[in-house]
């Protein structure tokens, strides 16, 4: 699946994956820097791998999209992963089309769109 070798998932982290594969849903309710960005991302890309979804999407506040992307960039280097921010609402559509119309592994974007 390319997951990064060097990054390790704590076992509370795998607990959270495997809820959400059972389930398709979870509320990670932990604490700060319990490590929520690398569970949601692993959620997302073994729910992908596994076939249980065609196309995972993260939809975050502004200030931590960057840092979603990078992270998820980190865990898995070998993914596509589209980053959506900063699009006027004209260009919207042309870019829901372009999430549509590939096969990305991860879409994440801006909650203000």
């Amino acid at each position: 699946m390319g997951a990064n070798e060097n990054i390790t998932l704590n076992p509370h982290q795998n607990n959270a994956v495997y809820r959400f594969l059972q389930k398709m849903n979870t509320l990670l309710a932990h604490d700060v820097g319990t490590g929520k960005t690398y569970t949601m991302i692993a959620s997302a890309m073994l729910s992908k791998y596994l076939g249980l979804a065609k196309k995972s999407l993260i939809i975050t506040p502004n200030n931590v999209c960057a840092q979603m992307a990078r992270e998820a960039r980190a865990l898995y280097p070998n993914a596509r992963i589209k980053l959506v921010s900063g699009v006027s609402r004209a260009e919207k559509n042309r870019l829901m089309a372009d999430v549509k119309n590939n096969d990305y592994d991860l879409v994440i974007i801006l909650f203000s769109l």
